[in-house]
């Protein structure tokens, strides 16, 4: 049996609007999503490094994510409070990653804000 549970706390659920409501139209948030829903293993499919790899990206909840409508790609990884970046985005050339500790700087991170529409 299933009981259905939370899905955001007050914090992020207020976090969502902030980001949800300053996008520009070309651009939409996504919320908790594994990071193996984005980034798939190089290793050979079956392989001990791909289920490795995999089992470490599908671990990964990313809280918001910056998608482009127009792409119909990921544009930035946004992590949030308690979230911290894990290591395997550290260093990461493949899609920019942030971590934003409070409602603050959701409107002051220059990565994030960019995606906002002009004031």
């Amino acid at each position: 049996m299933f009981r259905l549970r939370s899905f955001l706390s007050d914090e992020k659920q207020k976090a969502l609007l902030i980001i949800k409501d300053n996008l520009q139209p070309d651009y939409c948030v996504l919320s908790k999503v594994r990071l193996s829903e984005f980034f798939y293993p190089t290793a050979e499919s079956g392989s001990s490094d791909f289920l490795q790899n995999f089992s470490e990206s599908n671990k990964v909840s990313i809280d918001f994510i910056i998608y482009s409508l127009v792409s119909n790609k990921p544009l930035l990884f946004v992590f949030y409070g308690d979230n911290p970046l894990p290591d395997v985005l550290k260093n990461s050339s493949v899609i920019d990653s942030i971590n934003i500790e409070n409602q603050l700087e959701l409107m002051t991170n220059e990565k994030l804000v960019q995606f906002y529409l002009a004031e």
